[in-house]
């Protein structure tokens, strides 16, 4: 398996992180392992998969979301980007991603990520 701070393609993780912008999307499973240690979302190569940094774009910080464990709950943590992220149409810096499913946009407008959390696995 590839390394966590690579990420993971489509197999091997408990959850799914999909950024879509503008008709593009691209999807990575995300282990328990990666969690631990932290999933940065943005554009900087620090970030954990470059098939999602192809989907970000200027309105998407460098590091813009922090998604973490913190005991049985996982969190998105806004990481004081320029554009903010929102749930539900609200500015959000720590919002609690339901394995249901959670939809959060990073930036504003048109040109926004549309970033979208659900756990596939039991």
């Amino acid at each position: 398996p590839l390394p966590p701070r690579l990420g993971r393609l489509a197999a091997g993780g408990k959850w799914s992180i999909m950024l879509e912008r503008g008709g593009r999307s691209a999807t990575m499973s995300v282990a328990e392992e990666d969690l631990v240690g932290g999933v940065l979302i943005g554009r900087s190569e620090k970030c954990h998969a470059e098939t999602l940094r192809r989907i970000t774009d200027n309105n998407t910080s460098r590091v813009h979301v922090l998604v973490l464990r913190e005991g049985q709950q996982v969190f998105a943590y806004d990481l004081a980007s320029t554009q903010g992220t929102y749930f539900q149409g609200q500015p959000a810096r720590r919002t609690e991603l339901a394995d249901a499913g959670t939809l959060l946009t990073l930036g504003m407008g048109d040109t926004a990520v549309r970033m979208y959390w659900h756990r596939v696995a039991a």
